[in-house]
C-alpha cells in the first residue's frame, strides 16, 4: 500500500484526487475480504475474473464519486487560495506596522528617560553613532511615507480617469439631421453636442478638444472634376477621420467643405497628438476617383483648440476657426492649435 500513501508534498489539488483514488482502493479491498477471497492465497487475476458484476459496478461508482468530490475539492481550494493568502498578507502587513508602531514607542520613551539624566555625559562615539540612527530612521520613515503619498496619488488618478471615462461614455450624441453627403450630423446637431461637450467640461474639470478639418481647394476641385467627384472626395476625408479616431469622439459636418471633430476628456497634449495623426493619415491617402483613375491631389488645413471649464460654445467654435484660416492662409497640410493663450503653429514631420 505504500504506493497509495497519502501526502501533501503534491499539490492539494492533486493531493485530494490522489487520497479519492487511494479510498476507491481500499473499499475494493474490501469487498474481497467480505467475499472471502484472501488475496494471500489466490493470484489478483482469479480474484478479478471470479468477482461477480454487482462488485465491479460498486467499485465504479465509488471511484467515480471520490476521484469528483476530490477533482471538485482542489477547485474549490484553488479559487479560494489566493483570497486566503490575501487575508493572511493583509494581516502580517498590520502586524508589521503594529511592531514598527511599538518599536519607535519605545524608543522614544527611551529617550526620554535619558533626558532625565542631568549628569548624563555621551563621549563623541556615542553621539556620531546616535546621529546616524537618527537619520537612518528618519529616511526610512520617510521613504514610507513617500511610497505611501505616491500609491495614494496613483489610486486617486486611476480613480478620476475611470470617473471622467464613464461620463465620457454616458454621452448622447444628438444625430437627429444627416448629412446627404457624409451621412454625418449636421450644423445644427453639431451646435448642441458642442454645448453638451462643455457640459461635460464644466461637471468634470477636464480640458477637451474642438478640431474643425477644411478640405483645400474644394470649390477648384468642383470646377476641374465636378460636384459629385468633390463631393466624394470629402466623403473619403471623412472615413478617414473615423477610423482615426476613438469610440466616443464625434465627426461632424461643420460647413460645404469642412468637418469638425468634437474630442472629449482630451486635454491639450492628447490633443495636439491626434490632430497630427489625422493630419498624417488624410496627407499620405491616395485619392482617386476610381481604382483605375489616376492619383488627385487633396489635401486639408487643420484648426484645433482646446476646450477648458467656463468656455462658450461660440468662444470655443471661434479659436478654432482662427486656428484653421491660419493654417489655411499657410497653405496645404498645415495645423494650427489654439492651446488657451496663443496659436502654435506645428510643423509637418
Amino acid at each position: 500500500m505504500g504506493l497509495f500513501r497519502f501526502t501533501w508534498t503534491l499539490s492539494p489539488k492533486a493531493s485530494l484526487r490522489k487520497l479519492g483514488l487511494s479510498i476507491a482502493i481500499r473499499l475494493a479491498r474490501t469487498f474481497y475480504t467480505f467475499n472471502q477471497f484472501p488475496l494471500s492465497s489466490r493470484s489478483e487475476v482469479t480474484i478479478m475474473q471470479s468477482l461477480p458484476i454487482e462488485y465491479w459496478i460498486a467499485a465504479g461508482l465509488v471511484l467515480f464519486f471520490t476521484a469528483t468530490s476530490g477533482f471538485v475539492a482542489g477547485r474549490i481550494h484553488e479559487r479560494t487560495a489566493v483570497r486566503r493568502n490575501l487575508r493572511k498578507a493583509r494581516k502580517q502587513v498590520s502586524k508589521c506596522f503594529d511592531l514598527v508602531l511599538g518599536s519607535l514607542d519605545a524608543a522614544q520613551d527611551a529617550c526620554s528617560r535619558l533626558e532625565n539624566f542631568t549628569s548624563l555625559d555621551l563621549n563623541s562615539g556615542q553621539v556620531q553613532h546616535l546621529e546616524k540612527k537618527r537619520s537612518g530612521l528618519l529616511e526610512s520613515v520617510s521613504r514610507l511615507l513617500d511610497s505611501y503619498n505616491r500609491q495614494g496619488k496613483e489610486q486617486a488618478v486611476k480613480s478620476s480617469a475611470k470617473n471622467l471615462s464613464d461620463k465620457v461614455e454616458d454621452i448622447n450624441w444628438l444625430r437627429s439631421s444627416e448629412d446627404s453627403r457624409t451621412g454625418l450630423p449636421g450644423y445644427i446637431d453639431f451646435k448642441s453636442n458642442l454645448t453638451s461637450l462643455l457640459e461635460l467640461v464644466d461637471q468634470t474639470g477636464t480640458d477637451s478638444g474642438l478640431l474643425f478639418v477644411k478640405m483645400d481647394k474644394f470649390d477648384q476641385l468642383k470646377t476641374r472634376f465636378n460636384q459629385e467627384a468633390a463631393n466624394k472626395f470629402l466623403t473619403k476625408i471623412s472615413q478617414l477621420i473615423c477610423r482615426s479616431i476613438r469610440d466616443e469622439d464625434l465627426v461632424c459636418q461643420f460647413s460645404d467643405d469642412t468637418l469638425a471633430v468634437l474630442i472629449p476628456g482630451h486635454h491639450g497634449a492628447a490633443g495636439k497628438k491626434l490632430a497630427e495623426s489625422i493630419r498624417k493619415v488624410v496627407r499620405q491617402h491616395h485619392f482617386r476617383l476610381t481604382p483605375e483613375s489616376p492619383e488627385v491631389l487633396v489635401t486639408a488645413s487643420f484648426g484645433y483648440t482646446t476646450c477648458q471649464p467656463g468656455d462658450h460654445p461660440d468662444l470655443a467654435e471661434s479659436r478654432a476657426e482662427t486656428a484653421l484660416n491660419r493654417s489655411q492662409k499657410r497653405g496645404r497640410n498645415q495645423l494650427h492649435i489654439f492651446d488657451g493663450e496663443e496659436l502654435v503653429h506645428c510643423a509637418v514631420s
